[in-house]
């Protein structure tokens, strides 16, 4: 092995290390508390652009997403703010990366937004801290799905456990708020 490879593959193992790691803490992440923690910026918006990319050396494929704010619960966040994510699809390559979020253009959701130490913003928590808005089909209302586990607290709406822990978003805001004030 030459040293050019072998400087690669010490650099790959310790990339591979520091992205367990990172995995590891954002799965500690589960309270909607230690989210906001984290969290430069709680956003309610919708994607309205996704692009796929390769990394500079070509050994990563990241996403970049825009996001349309509508409201923001914590924080300050541009109207139009662009998060990375791990993973993609560029040609017929397809660079998976559990525990991540995926957006999809038109999408709409609660998005925890964290600044990287590199700078660029990212969702924080990774699943945990993007969280799907969707409209009740029968009633209109704008729907927050799987809060209930964040927030710690008895739930004390009506719906059911079909509802696969749907809130409406109006009192999702009043929880986060809440919370907010008691910290």
């Amino acid at each position: 092995m030459t040293p050019t490879n072998a400087l690669r593959s010490a650099l790959l193992a310790l990339l591979l290390t520091i992205g367990v790691q990172q995995t590891a803490a954002q799965e500690l992440r589960t309270s909607i508390e230690s989210l906001s923690n984290t969290s430069e910026a709680v956003v309610v918006a919708q994607a309205v652009e996704t692009e796929s990319f390769w990394n500079e050396d070509r050994t990563a494929i990241l996403t970049r997403v825009v996001l349309r704010v509508d409201d923001q619960l914590q924080g300050q966040a541009a109207a139009t703010t662009e998060i990375i994510i791990p993973g993609g699809r560029v040609g017929d390559t397809i660079h998976e990366v559990s525990d991540m979020p995926h957006f999809e253009v038109n999408e709409e959701a609660v998005v925890f937004v964290e600044r990287h130490r590199s700078g660029i913003l990212v969702v924080s928590g990774g699943l945990h801290g993007k969280l799907p808005v969707t409209r009740n089909v029968s009633t209109g209302i704008k729907m927050v799905g799987g809060t209930m586990e964040l927030f710690e607290v008895e739930d004390t709406h009506e719906h059911s456990a079909n509802d696969d822990q749907l809130i409406p978003l109006d009192d999702f805001k009043l929880r986060f708020k809440e919370l907010r004030d008691r910290q």
